[in-house]
């Protein structure tokens, strides 16, 4: 079961205890097997590597982000480097490389023990959700409470931490992984997939980002952390923030507890409570790009009647 933050025990936590051990699944030197290619072309050879524990479905697609063509093109188009919560110094470009994927790589394999440490990243994050490098701690938080890689949560899952994060620095509060989670029960199958976060008895604060999220399977990319980066990306005892890579045991829970301790959170529920629910997720990603319209929002002030105003302003 994953770790939680801040000290929290979820309530309900169910252990699957038919799952194998968490590992980090590296290259072997046994013969290879073959695996679907969706693109058309004749089945790839990967080398063979224990994903017993992983849905097929997630080996079945390699990344069109294979050249550094694409990737530099990719790279001119979007903001993936952006200063962080506590540094401006981590918008330089030397900190990360974002490389294209390996043909015979599969976005559930992880590192195999030599070289820099990295994580996959799927580009809609960047292009379509506006996530940045280095992730900001309500971000890492959440990924370590759940105890998954980026990439191995659902992109309709990622809109809606962004949106939660994004509302939360509009009303200038510091939003809290305890805070944004005890919304949410986790929806797991006995191998390894893409997980997503359902809405608490089915209230939902936000509307999907999109009803079929396609296309994102197959775009992918590498994020390599230079040894500049690691304060970014691991704590003073040398552990990471986050897994890195993906894991057969993620934090299954039906009620996350919500906290009752700090005031700070107590405020960031208080003001979540009184929303409707359903909120238009995509409408609120969209206005971050915008930026008279964002810090329109930004001055609206923090009561729940001008809270309300916000989303008739967003709509």
């Amino acid at each position: 079961m994953g770790e939680v933050v801040r000290g929290d025990d979820p309530v309900n936590v169910v252990d699957r205890s038919n799952s194998p051990p968490v590992t980090v699944v590296g290259w072997s030197e046994s013969p290879s097997f073959n695996v679907v290619d969706r693109s058309g072309s004749p089945p790839t050879a990967i080398p063979l590597v224990d994903l017993s524990w992983v849905d097929p479905k997630v080996v079945e697609f390699s990344s069109t982000y294979n050249t550094e063509v694409s990737m530099t093109k990719f790279l001119a188009k979007y903001l993936v480097l952006k200063a962080g919560e506590d540094s401006e110094d981590s918008r330089d470009p030397d900190y990360f490389s974002i490389l294209p994927y390996g043909s015979t790589e599969r976005v559930c394999m992880g590192r195999a023990g030599v070289g820099p440490p990295f994580f996959y990243m799927y580009t809609c994050f960047f292009s379509d959700l506006h996530v940045s490098l280095p992730y900001n701690k309500f971000t890492m938080g959440v990924l370590r409470a759940l105890n998954v890689a980026p990439t191995q949560v659902h992109p309709n899952t990622w809109a809606s931490l962004q949106a939660f994060r994004l509302l939360c620095d509009a009303m200038r509060i510091r939003p809290t992984p305890s805070s944004f989670l005890c919304y949410y029960g986790s929806h797991l199958g006995r191998l390894a997939s893409w997980l997503s976060l359902a809405g608490r008895l089915g209230h939902d604060l936000f509307n999907p980002f999109a009803v079929s999220y396609k296309r994102f399977k197959e775009r992918f990319v590498k994020v390599v952390i230079r040894p500049e980066a690691t304060t970014f990306f691991f704590d003073r005892a040398g552990q990471s923030q986050f897994p890195f890579y993906w894991t057969s045991r993620p934090t299954n829970f039906k009620l996350w507890p919500r906290p009752t301790e700090s005031e700070e959170e107590v405020e960031i529920l208080s003001f979540f409570d009184a929303l409707p629910r359903k909120l238009p997720c995509r409408s609120l990603i969209g206005a971050y790009t915008e930026t008279t319209r964002w810090a329109a929002i930004r001055g609206m002030g923090s009561s729940f009647v001008v809270s309300v105003g916000i989303f008739i302003f967003v709509f």
